[in-house]
């Protein structure tokens, strides 16, 4: 079964990638593993800020409600959602 990211997660930036710091609305990354690199644009940026550190995702998304105007709700799914698709790719890593 596949790992699923929840509000309990603790997630963080894998150790096999290198990574810009912000670039305006961009995060550069490079997965040494694969050698691909990867662009985070938009509301990527500052969860991608947010994982540099060990972080569980309820920390994430308060930290994007109170920078953001956004519902609860929503900022919980897409931030989830988002999390899921790095994790994926393998840039970062999950401890439930």
């Amino acid at each position: 079964m596949a790992d699923v990211i929840s509000l309990s997660s603790i997630v963080e930036a894998s150790k096999a990638q290198i990574s810009t710091d912000a670039l305006g609305d961009e995060v550069v990354i490079l997965d040494t593993n694969a050698g691909i690199y990867y662009n985070i644009v938009d509301s990527g940026v500052p969860i991608w800020s947010l994982i540099k550190e060990p972080r569980n995702v309820t920390e994430i998304v308060d930290a994007i409600i109170e920078e953001y105007e956004v519902e609860r709700s929503q900022c919980e799914q897409d931030v989830i959602a988002h999390l899921q698709q790095l994790f994926e790719l393998g840039l970062i890593e999950l401890r439930n």
